[in-house]
């Protein structure tokens, strides 16, 4: 498999003798290094120097390395380095000369400030023993955001305790129902007066146990105490309490949410070279929020780089999530598994449950192109250089003749390849949506948000006959009856 440095280099090479990059040496070099999934813009070379350069040594250059010259004016000009004292370069038509052919040599350094893999080792910044060519803060000192990291933190009062505790309740499975709360180690377990409804949602929703129990004297629980629900001895929710309210009667109606609640929290992150599940485990770190690894797949995808600002945490990984879904053409849910933070393939969440005539009481049935269909996508990116906005449309003509025009628009960040998302984004919205409520069917705990079911039922202008559409909302009631209510999501990608 060619490295980086050798993609670049036979784009550049492809190019020889053309005079389509004359006066634009460092469009030359970013289009080379592009064609090797490298992005980074500058509108001349003397300010891809500035903002890249890393060493003023003419000596040991790394074979791949961006060279810098001033060519006694203001734009500059830049070459890549081919070993041996040679360069490749847009001169008078695209060639390869001598290192020495340019004037005013001012260093090296890597297009776009990344290091391509099969890159010489070359020198590491200022161990040459010679300033990279720029007094202390300026411009050419500046780097890319691609971390953040606390300098200080002023506590006003207390201790931080170990929120982050797990209880590990043993459930009788005897039981059809138990409810938890624990209370500064103590297990309180009340008697619970009205049904238990659990809810659980697709994206960016925390899990919600809703409840009512009997105020004794005894009984001592606050906000933020951990509470569990388990049936038959087997657990089914694990979060913390959040409202409470009582009656005349004694009646205290409670509201708890597993740890995804504690997404909503708002922050800013800036990182590099990160998967999913890495990015899940940074934010799990930084919040006390419990996590067990072998319940967080690995997506196999790396993230260039995201710099998020004043972001949400769901947002900051559901950004994640699209680019990780985008890439790989893969479906993933995200959701907190009795008190641990999970993500799994669409397909680990895959159930034999059968919807039918008998299995359910009443049903709901909508199609829609309304709501999130597109059949044509449109990728945008602004060209310093040329001061060009660069567009990449990928449509769906078929569909376009049918709905007529839907499209969705999106940036292209640092490092994007539209060629990687173009494909797997149209065929992931150019479906027609069916929504399906299904309301009082049996009860099941598999059945949550990102889980799928089968379906036999004829519902007029469609029959489905075996296919699994995926939950979105699952609303289930323990109580005398146990019964649940589904929202499901049809389409293509959720349909087989």
């Amino acid at each position: 498999m060619a490295t980086q440095v050798e993609e670049a280099i036979a784009k550049g090479k492809s190019l020889l003798g053309s005079h389509a990059y004359d006066e634009y040496c460092q469009r030359f070099v970013r289009v080379c290094y592009e064609a090797a999934n490298i992005y980074g813009n500058a509108a001349s070379a003397a300010e891809a120097c500035g903002k890249w350069r890393i060493s003023t040594s003419k000596n040991n250059i790394p074979v791949g390395a961006a060279v810098y010259y001033s060519n006694n004016n203001q734009y500059g000009h830049v070459a890549i380095y081919l070993g041996n004292d040679q360069i490749l370069h847009a001169w008078n038509g695209v060639q390869i000369t001598s290192i020495s052919k340019p004037s005013g040599y001012l260093g090296w350094g890597w297009q776009g400030g990344v290091k391509p893999t099969g890159a010489g080792t070359g020198i590491d910044l200022f161990t040459d023993g010679e300033n990279s060519g720029a007094a202390s803060g300026s411009d050419s000192e500046k780097v890319e955001l691609c971390s953040t990291s606390v300098i200080s933190t002023v506590n006003v009062g207390g201790e931080v305790s170990n929120k982050g505790l797990h209880y590990d309740i043993i459930g009788n499975k005897d039981n059809p129902y138990e409810l938890h709360i624990v209370n500064n180690g103590v297990d309180y377990q009340p008697i619970i007066t009205d049904e238990v409804v659990w809810t659980t949602e697709w994206r960016d929703t925390a899990g919600k146990l809703e409840f009512s129990i009997l105020k004794d004297d005894n009984l001592n629980i606050q906000e933020g105490n951990a509470v569990m629900f388990l049936k038959n001895g087997t657990g089914i929710f694990y979060g913390y309490l959040f409202t409470k309210s009582r009656n005349k009667n004694g009646i205290i109606n409670c509201v708890a949410y597993d740890q995804l609640r504690y997404l909503k929290n708002k922050d800013t992150y800036c990182y590099k070279d990160k998967t999913l599940k890495d990015v899940i485990l940074m934010i799990a770190a930084d919040y006390r929020l419990s996590i067990d690894r072998n319940k967080l797949a690995d997506t196999g995808y790396t993230i260039p780089g995201r710099v998020e600002d004043d972001q949400t945490l769901f947002d900051i990984i559901k950004n994640a999530l699209d680019l990780t879904e985008n890439a790989t053409g893969k479906i993933y849910i995200f959701f907190d598994d009795y008190g641990h933070l999970s993500l799994q393939p669409i397909d680990a969440l895959r159930t034999d449950y059968l919807l039918d005539d008998e299995t359910a009481e009443d049903i709901d049935y909508k199609s829609t192109i309304d709501e999130d269909v597109y059949n044509q996508i449109q990728f945008f990116r602004d060209d310093e250089t040329t001061g060009n906005r660069e567009k990449y449309i990928y449509q769906n003509a078929e569909l376009i003749n049918e709905w007529g025009v839907l499209q969705l628009t999106c940036k292209l960040e640092n490092g994007d390849n539209p060629e990687t998302f173009g494909r797997t984004i149209l065929d992931l919205y150019a479906q027609k949506k069916r929504e399906l409520t299904v309301n009082d069917c049996l009860g099941d705990t598999r059945l949550r948000a990102g889980a799928s079911v089968f379906v036999n039922l004829n519902l007029g202008d469609i029959i489905f006959q075996n296919v699994q559409p995926i939950i979105t909302k699952a609303v289930h009631r323990f109580g005398k009856k146990y019964s649940c209510d589904l929202t499901l999501l049809g389409g293509e990608p959720y349909i087989g």
